[in-house]
């Protein structure tokens, strides 16, 4: 969803984004996705991050079961 915010001469002066999900959905990244993002950062030079996210996959359906002590 998206919203724009103009001032009087027509001219934008704030937008905001937001996501709406209406059910669960687990993000994977592609290979061939993976590699045109590596190419483009390595054509530009660009500088990468790297970060862990422990519960990204906090609401993924397990199909077996799981004990925990």
């Amino acid at each position: 969803v998206f919203k724009y915010k103009f001032d009087t001469k027509g001219y934008l002066i704030k937008y905001k984004a937001r996501l709406y999900v209406r059910d669960t959905y687990v993000a994977t990244l592609v290979a061939r996705t993976f590699r045109y993002l590596i190419v483009i950062i390595a054509a530009f030079d660009l500088e990468t991050r790297q970060y862990n996210v422990v519960n990204a996959f906090i609401n993924s359906p397990i199909d077996e079961d799981t004990y925990y002590e």
